[in-house]
């Protein structure tokens, strides 16, 4: 039986054989998955723990969680300022969860660079999350930015603390393969 334009090409042998030489064993990376399970907690904390500073006159504001922070801005008849802040308290908690299961799959035997550049993706989004939390501070939640870094609330410390340990993490799981 032949094609249109000729014989048919010779089939190739089967079982195709790979290279032979020997392969570097891929190994979980231990080290990648504890920062980015770590920075993922950081993250959910932010949801569940009180750590945000509202109304700070002379740090004597309230403390809410993220949750309740972003039930207050996400009110209707709040402005775009508040909907950004609201959504970047939600892209903390979202990013650490995907950071959790990312750090989780850094414990496989596999390629990890995959893994990743999500997490620098991902962390990305919360260094973005924690720099528009402390630029709109004053305007969103009542309270100035030092008052936010110092005032004794750790909201922003978890988010920026769950960044460090996401941009360590990943880039370990990028070099390391």
């Amino acid at each position: 039986m032949g094609f249109a334009s000729g014989p048919v090409p010779p089939r190739a042998a089967w079982p195709v054989t790979s290279d032979p030489g020997p392969r570097p064993a891929v190994r979980a990376d231990a080290f990648a998955a504890v920062a980015l399970v770590l920075a993922g907690v950081c993250g959910l904390l932010t949801w569940f723990l009180e750590g945000y500073l509202v109304g700070g006159e002379n740090s004597a504001g309230v403390g809410l969680t993220g949750a309740k922070v972003f039930a207050t801005l996400r009110a209707p008849d709040a402005g775009g300022v508040y909907d950004l802040t609201a959504l970047a308290v939600l892209a903390v908690t979202i990013g650490g969860g995907a950071l959790v299961l990312l750090g989780i799959g850094s414990l496989l035997p596999m390629n990890h660079r995959p893994i990743g550049a999500a997490a620098l993706a991902l962390t990305l989004v919360l260094v973005g999350s924690a720099g528009w939390l402390l630029l709109k501070t004053s305007t969103v939640l009542g309270s100035s930015p030092s008052q936010m870094i110092g005032g004794g609330h750790y909201g922003w410390h978890l988010i920026a603390l769950a960044a460090v340990l996401g941009v360590v993490g990943s880039i370990r799981a990028l070099v390391n393969g």
